[in-house]
């Protein structure tokens, strides 16, 4: 078999030159003036190591481009929003630093504030107090544990119904955690 580039084998096994657009044997390949030889695998695995470094380098332009394209990687928040999350505050929780979970160590700077009513509901938790700190271990409790997350709810629910109706409670999240 020759190493023609130009030589490409049909699915019906018939050879075709890409140069001329022909059907051809391989003895007529072999004859031909336009042959030129494929590149030989050395070759190709010294061009991919000089690639790859070239790859590296290149690698360190785009994360220098990235910081200094206009395209945000998150989507940003208003104004409003972030002013809001800000000042987010508790109706069970005063200290919004360490995690609400009983017997929790987790020093201050691990511990995220988190919308006991998620999705749809998030600015309403905001807007109401709805939040309760947690460490990064108790956070991902509350969002894979059904169990663990129901009963934030209910306490937040228990506490925001000490002060208003079940019905401005109804108005708010739509839902009744204390059937």
């Amino acid at each position: 078999m020759t190493n023609c580039k130009y030589l490409k084998q049909k699915l019906n096994r018939k050879f075709e030159c890409k140069l001329t657009k022909k059907i051809i044997n391989i003895k007529e390949c072999n004859n031909c003036k336009f042959r030129e030889n494929k590149e030989s695998n050395n070759h190709q695995i010294k061009n991919k190591t000089h690639s790859s470094s070239l790859k590296d380098s290149k690698k360190q332009n785009y994360s220098n481009m990235r910081l200094k394209s206009n395209k945000p990687l998150l989507k940003k928040r208003t104004y409003k929003q972030t002013k809001k999350e800000k000042q987010r505050y508790s109706i069970i929780y005063k200290d919004l630093t360490k995690c609400c979970v009983e017997g929790c160590l987790t020093p201050y700077y691990n511990v995220e504030k988190n919308e006991v009513y998620e999705g749809a509901k998030r600015t309403a938790s905001i807007k109401n107090g709805f939040v309760s700190p947690f460490c990064k271990f108790h956070h991902d409790q509350f969002h894979n544990d059904r169990s663990f997350a129901l009963y934030y709810k209910r306490m937040f629910q228990k506490e925001y119904e000490r002060n208003h109706s079940r019905k401005d409670f109804l108005k708010i999240i739509h839902v009744n955690y204390l059937k």
